[in-house]
């Protein structure tokens, strides 16, 4: 869940990191954009070649570059950007849709 103080529409760059054999793996998440006003949902899956890896329980980091435009602003006004990341833990894989 992603919450903003106004109304906006997000562009989120996502990554994901975990451990694997003792060196550190990174997955690209993809450009995913959205619009929230305060909130917005934002589900991420892993690329279809990256879905074997990482198994459930392995703890993982997700970093996002958010990129937010309130709808108010602007057009020639730039856009807030803002770098989170979290820890998680990978609870289940879902299979092809």
């Amino acid at each position: 869940m992603i919450t903003v103080g106004a109304s906006s529409q997000l562009n989120v760059d996502a990554s994901l990191s975990y451990r694997l054999k003792g060196k550190i793996r990174s997955i690209p998440l993809g450009s995913h954009s959205l619009h929230a006003s305060p909130t917005g949902k934002l589900r991420l899956p892993l690329p279809a070649g990256m879905r074997p890896a990482p198994a459930p329980g392995t703890k993982v980091k997700v970093k996002l570059k958010i990129s937010a435009t309130p709808d108010n602003l602007p057009s020639c006004a730039p856009p807030s950007l803002s770098v989170r990341s979290f820890k998680a833990k990978v609870v289940r894989v879902l299979g092809p849709a």
